[in-house]
């Protein structure tokens, strides 16, 4: 993959520079984007009209962590298929989110990677694919 064609990826972290870094990345690729620093905060975007297409998100976060969000898009009934692609520094975080998320990847990575993973969780969720 080498640009999104205009699906909307919620990115999720409480790291301000992370997060407009990333945001910044997945815009020049072609992607819409939205972000939120918080679980509470990401959850109101998924609550709202527009449902994202993925959700990129960190695990490691004050006040609700990732797979806190996580389990909280796999129980709304508007979403509980939403792609989601974890992100964590720590292997060991991310090994117990087993069945959570769709792709896990683990920080640092390179875009080229996390284009590959938004890829994947897309095709995975294709039907005929």
């Amino acid at each position: 993959m080498t640009g999104g064609t205009g699906q909307l990826v919620l990115v999720v972290d409480d790291d301000r520079i992370i997060l407009e870094a990333l945001c910044a990345l997945l815009e020049a690729k072609g992607f819409e984007v939205a972000s939120a620093s918080c679980v509470d905060e990401a959850m109101a975007i998924v609550d709202g009209v527009v449902r994202p297409d993925a959700v990129l998100t960190d695990l490691s976060m004050p006040g609700g962590d990732g797979e806190e969000l996580a389990t909280a898009i796999r129980g709304h009934p508007r979403c509980r298929d939403l792609p989601i692609v974890a992100m964590s520094a720590c292997s060991r975080t991310l090994e117990h989110l087993e069945g959570k998320a769709d792709a896990k990847l683990l920080k640092p990575f390179e875009l080229a990677t996390l284009l590959e993973a938004l890829e994947h969780v897309w095709a995975a969720r294709t039907p005929g694919r």
